[in-house]
């Protein structure tokens, strides 16, 4: 099973992203076959997201 997370605010940290990082980690039992963040950046505001991925239907690289 894949898994996702993300998180939006003004404010960006040391402490938050640590935070957003180990939320990743914790969803590696889902999704055992590759993981993946991004982190955007705006006027005064910012997302990140992450993923993990379970390979089930396509086992290619192209299934990514």
């Amino acid at each position: 099973m894949c898994g996702i997370i993300g998180c939006y605010s003004a404010n960006i940290s040391d402490k938050l992203i640590s935070n957003f990082e180990k939320s990743i980690e914790s969803l590696f039992h889902r999704g055992p076959d590759d993981f993946g963040s991004e982190k955007i950046f705006g006027k005064g505001n910012f997302v990140l997201l992450g993923h993990t991925r379970l390979s089930i239907i396509d086992l290619t690289k192209d299934g990514h």
